[in-house]
């Protein structure tokens, strides 16, 4: 009996470049819960895909000689809607750097669990899904404006290095004016906000894609904290811990959600005023993690942060947008608003609790 046409659009094409032996090849089996084509050549991956026009595309890159590496761009090129997924060992990493760039869209570090594969399997699954039905997965806009950021913030480093160092010299020199010295100052404060703004850049194109895993979400906010609390000590802050999530873990990217955290921290004690106090929470139920972060700073120029209806104007814009996609592309959400700890901000990052996460 023919398959119906609704049928068809729903079945996934899956291409595996692989030995039959390999261990991607036995998780590709047993763990896609789908057939998923292997090809023990280039060639006949390259044919298949072609044919078939594949939605996830499973690379082997230990089984790949260097002459045989074209291959993922010519994949990508062929398949520009697919879900490339490359394994490699620890010895095979600068093919993995190579594949990364010619357009692969996650990776497995070999030997890998069957767990770190069905998270990968379901993150592609979501996102071939996402693209059929017309949506953008989240993330997606982010990672094709890494490079460019990359760009940004090595033009902006090249001059502002030596300016912030002449500018800290000439503030310094004994026989400056007090009003001299103050208006340096305030020029250095400016060249170091640009800075922060270079290193973020820097931060967020250096991100790649990672492997899903639990994360126990107290003990990477117990580190972040002690962080914040130590930075916050220079102007006599505050910064104070209330977890209550024991022991709860989320299904994601730990590297990914540390950088969020801290980026979310560090932009809230930094706009502390003297005194000033920072708290950071954890709550869990029995399907969700959450991690609040409430301050009595200046409350935020909310107008532009929200992702839909952003506005670069707004000094905190980028590095909202970035945290946002980040939670969810996790499958949870960022929202920010008063706080009642004497009138300043809370910020709320909402994530599922491991085992819990849906899938588009």
């Amino acid at each position: 009996m023919s398959s119906t046409p609704e049928a068809a659009r729903e079945r996934l094409c899956a291409v595996a470049l692989c030995a039959e032996d390999s261990a991607l090849a036995l998780a590709a089996r047993t763990l896609a819960g789908g057939e998923v084509v292997r090809c023990a050549n280039p060639y006949r991956a390259v044919a298949e895909c072609a044919q078939e026009n594949a939605d996830i595309i499973l690379i082997d890159l230990d089984a790949l000689r260097e002459e045989e590496m074209e291959v993922v761009a010519v994949l990508r090129e062929l398949c520009p809607a697919a879900h490339i997924v490359v394994a490699f060992s620890l010895i095979a990493r600068e093919k993995a750097v190579r594949a990364l760039t010619a357009g692969a869209d996650a990776y497995l570090i070999q030997p890998f669990y069957p767990a770190e594969f069905r998270a990968i399997w379901e993150a592609a699954v979501a996102a071939v899904r996402a693209r059929r039905a017309g949506q953008e997965p989240p993330g997606d806009a982010l990672r094709l404006m890494r490079p460019l950021a990359d760009w940004i913030a090595d033009r902006l480093s090249q001059p502002l290095t030596p300016l912030s160092g002449f500018l800290e010299m000439m503030a310094s020199e004994p026989s400056r004016s007090p009003e001299d010295a103050r208006q340096l100052r305030e020029r250095l404060a400016e060249a170091r906000r640009i800075g922060e703004i270079v290193n973020l850049l820097r931060e967020f194109a250096a991100q790649r894609p990672g492997v899903a895993l639990p994360v126990r979400v107290d003990e990477v906010l117990a580190e972040l904290s002690e962080e914040a609390r130590r930075a916050a000590a220079t102007n006599g802050a505050q910064v104070e811990m209330d977890l209550r999530a024991s022991g709860a873990t989320t299904l994601g990217d730990e590297a990914q959600l540390r950088w969020a955290w801290r980026r979310l921290l560090h932009s809230r004690r930094a706009a502390l005023p003297e005194r000033g106090c920072l708290r950071l929470e954890s709550r869990s139920g029995p399907d969700y993690v959450e991690v609040r972060i409430v301050d009595n700073g200046p409350p935020l120029a909310a107008d532009g942060l929200d992702p839909a209806r952003p506005d670069p104007r707004n000094p905190d814009w980028f590095e909202y947008l970035v945290c946002d996609y980040i939670m969810r592309s996790h499958g949870g959400w960022l929202r920010w608003g008063r706080s009642a700890m004497g009138g300043g901000n809370e910020l709320i990052a909402h994530l599922p609790a491991a085992g819990k996460r849906k899938e588009g």
